[in-house]
């Protein structure tokens, strides 16, 4: 156990090294404790006033970010994937249901402002100023052409509404030279949304 852990220690100063904040490690023992849950409610709603990003609070107490949702605040304010919060306007993030504290304080009325402080996978920390805003998360089809001969494609749900809206974008990238399909987080669908993506390619 102890030489997994010198491992697994090693492989993340490894990583840090690069610079690259999106790239991290995450060790086996960083289990999800709780639920994911949206910055505003224990529930993800379709609707509510906050910032746009969903938390979970690992075994070791942190609470990571898990995903920062396009075109919102958070995203604009440059919150990252693998940042940690740190606290809340001058709250300091602790104990068990972290999750719901932090939810409750960042949550509040359009248009008000919250100051998260963030944690960087290397340790660093970092205040952020975020304006509220209404933030809809109802899933939609992403797709645009990166350094132009790359074209990424998230489609967050394989239903077959989703999927139908995907091979409708899918032709718009198909000028490019790579294809970037996200899949990532994907939690519901159909099998014969799954199948119908898997015959674009196969």
């Amino acid at each position: 156990a102890d030489g997994a852990v010198s491992a697994y220690e090693i492989l993340a100063e490894l990583v840090t090294e690069l610079g690259n904040r999106m790239t991290y490690v995450v060790p086996p023992w960083f289990r999800p404790q709780t639920a994911a849950t949206s910055d505003d409610d224990d529930e993800i709603e379709l609707e509510y006033a906050g910032v746009g990003i969903l938390l979970q609070q690992m075994q070791s107490g942190e609470v990571w970010v898990m995903q920062v949702f396009r075109g919102t605040p958070a995203e604009a304010s440059g919150v990252l994937v693998g940042d940690t919060i740190a606290g809340v306007n001058e709250w300091r993030v602790e104990g068990d249901n972290a999750v719901s504290e932090i939810s409750t304080r960042v949550r509040g009325p359009v248009g008000t402002d919250v100051s998260i402080t963030l944690r960087a996978p290397d340790g660093s920390e970092r205040d952020v100023a975020i304006t509220r805003a209404k933030i809809d998360l109802r899933p939609s089809v992403e797709y645009r052409q990166v350094e132009g001969s790359i074209g990424y494609l998230r489609v967050p749900a394989l239903t077959e509404d989703l999927v139908a809206e995907a091979s409708k974008a899918l032709p718009r990238l198909l000028n490019t030279r790579y294809l970037l399909l996200d899949l990532r987080n994907v939690a519901s669908g159909t099998l014969d949304g799954m199948t119908q993506i898997a015959q674009w390619f196969l």
